[in-house]
């Protein structure tokens, strides 16, 4: 019980800065015992025909690095190493799956169905936004890779950088 009163309480002192998580959930990440669910539509992981005939063949061969399902794994492998615990991939059918009460993560159309919104449009789709809702943190993006996107300045936003291609070029903190 006190883990999850420590766990709102941080969440809510997040919520002020809309945009940004950060000391508050970075806190949290690395004293929860219980690694968060990291939730996504289950029709929102994979290419369909549908989605292949909207991608001109630059985004086709981007699509193993800007797929909502791509971006959970990203998400998932850099809260790993940071905390020691994985993140469990949760693909859901229906936005009332989501847990309201344990630490999550959620991505793409779902944040949308639970109130995440793009207010305003880029030029090339791939804006995103990021949004702490105790004891969610919910990723939307304009398009998949927007949500991939707004994956990788999450993580940033929590120490992490990717420099060059490699482990050699990765700084993931330890929590």
């Amino acid at each position: 019980m006190t883990s999850l009163l420590s766990l709102s309480a941080a969440f809510l002192l997040s919520a002020a800065s809309v945009r940004s998580p950060g000391a508050a959930e970075t806190f949290l990440l690395a004293t929860t015992e219980q690694a968060p669910a990291i939730y996504y539509y289950a029709w929102d992981a994979g290419l369909t025909e549908e989605k292949k005939k909207t991608m001109n063949a630059f985004d086709l061969r981007l699509f193993r690095y800007a797929s909502v399902s791509a971006a959970a794994e990203q998400l998932a492998d850099a809260l790993e190493k940071m905390t020691g615990r994985r993140p469990v991939l949760t693909p859901v059918e229906d936005a009332n799956e989501v847990s309201r009460t344990a630490l999550g993560l959620v991505l793409g159309a779902l944040a949308r169905d639970l109130g995440v919104r793009m207010e305003a449009r880029s030029p090339s789709r791939d804006g995103f936004r990021y949004q702490a809702i105790p004891p969610l943190v919910l990723i939307v993006g304009e398009s998949d890779r927007g949500v991939f996107y707004g994956v990788c300045a999450f993580l940033e936003s929590l120490g992490c950088g990717w420099y060059t291609p490699g482990e050699v070029g990765e700084v993931i903190p330890r929590l």
